[in-house]
């Protein structure tokens, strides 16, 4: 016989999902620079560092070498934080 009065954990997923671009957004306002500079520093175009702010463009092992140097955050940061966004997004598609 199945036992309704049990308790069922169900997973809770966030419908807000953030990408590492936006802390990369905090950021570029925190240290005083525009995209345009942003992206002269890192040695990327502004299309693709509005991109990656945005989310749209997958931060990469290389891109979050270029951010360690310009940001002083570390590359381990930006690499889970890119897993843990597309993961998120992953899984919001098979709902």
């Amino acid at each position: 016989m199945l036992d309704t009065n049990k308790d069922t954990k169900v997973p809770f997923l966030s419908p807000f999902i953030v990408p590492p671009g936006e802390t990369l957004g905090e950021k570029i306002s925190e240290m005083g620079l525009n995209v345009e500079d942003f992206a002269d520093q890192v040695g990327m175009s502004v299309e693709a560092v509005i991109h990656l702010l945005k989310g749209r463009l997958p931060l990469t092992p290389h891109i979050a070498v270029k951010l360690e140097k310009a940001t002083r955050i570390p590359v381990d940061y930006w690499n889970r934080a890119e897993a843990n966004y597309r993961e998120k997004l992953g899984k919001l598609d098979l709902e």
